[in-house]
């Protein structure tokens, strides 16, 4: 009986120490965040608006903390004012880096984006004072040196109130969309930036998930084609470079720039949204060291 309570000590202790050792020894990832102030002002943009809202915010260099260099964004955070479970349509999340400190009142940045979220309708819960996380579709390479900028909108919604907190910072960090879908900037700005956090992890040859590296430059047909209102363009690239991926009209005039920036070996996956456009045939090029290649695609409205 006693050599039983004996082992029956060393195992719960050894569970004990296991426990711990799991639940100290980062089985998640660490998130980096620029404030969590609960005092924060609470604000309905761009969650709780039920007609649609988009807002762009640009956090700076070092304020979301000491990120280790060569690292992807994975999951974003935002730091809510309230308990709430609503359901959007066309929820997006865009991100783009630049050496900007400060955006322009009255105008979106204008990129180039690389859409890392896209959910045509998703239910979200937060909770009050809590962070509300997001699974990203397509990691971010993240240059710590660079401000992050956002673009955070969605169509329309419906649900229970869901509001974020904001901390004012200096500058203009905040411009937002007069209304819903297709979104224009309101004619001002602010200080404001929102409570948000990142986990990253470290890059393993680019964005998005790579199988092997790839033996050759390749630009894939983009998929869907015939499309309405967005369509993936994948491609590959066995050799680091600046690559350019540009969309032009039948006329040969551009009508966005998709990337423009240097990219490591890999395979990659950019969305191209095209609810501004009309229908018609469009030609994206891609162009990477001494490899250039045009493709067809044609949008249907």
């Amino acid at each position: 009986m006693r050599n039983f309570k004996n082992k029956h000590k060393k195992l719960t202790k050894l569970v004990s120490i296991s426990f711990l050792i799991f639940l100290f020894s980062g089985a998640s990832a660490q998130m980096y965040y620029n404030h969590a102030d609960t005092a924060g002002t609470p604000n309905a943009f761009p969650f709780m608006m039920s007609g649609g809202k988009a807002v762009n915010t640009l956090i700076r260099a070092g304020e979301l903390g000491p990120v280790p260099s060569g690292q992807q964004i994975t999951k974003v955070y935002f730091f809510m004012a309230a308990n709430a479970t609503r359901t959007f349509t066309d929820l997006v999340i865009l991100m783009a880096q630049s050496t900007i400190t400060t955006l322009t009142s009255g105008q979106f940045y204008s990129g180039p984006y690389d859409t890392v979220y896209h959910k045509a309708s998703v239910t979200l819960t937060s909770y009050n004072n809590k962070w509300m996380g997001i699974e990203l579709d397509k990691p971010f390479a993240y240059d710590t040196s660079k401000s992050l900028i956002l673009f955070v909108g969605q169509c329309a919604s419906t649900g229970t109130s869901m509001t974020v907190r904001n901390k004012s910072y200096t500058g203009i960090r905040r411009v937002w969309s007069v209304g819903g879908c297709p979104f224009t900037p309101y004619s001002s700005g602010d200080a404001a930036v929102v409570g948000f956090g990142i986990d990253v992890s470290p890059i393993t040859g680019g964005i998005g998930k790579i199988s092997q590296i790839p033996e050759q430059y390749d630009l894939q047909q983009n998929y869907p084609n015939p499309f309405n209102p967005s369509t993936k363009i994948n491609f590959s690239i066995p050799d680091a470079g600046f690559v350019s991926l540009k969309i032009t009209d039948i006329l040969g005039r551009e009508v966005v720039t998709l990337v423009e920036e240097y990219k490591p070996i890999g395979t990659y996956s950019v969305e191209f949204y095209a609810d501004d456009l009309p229908s018609g045939v469009y030609f994206y090029t891609l162009r990477v060291n001494d490899f250039s290649l045009t493709k067809k695609m044609l949008l249907l409205k």
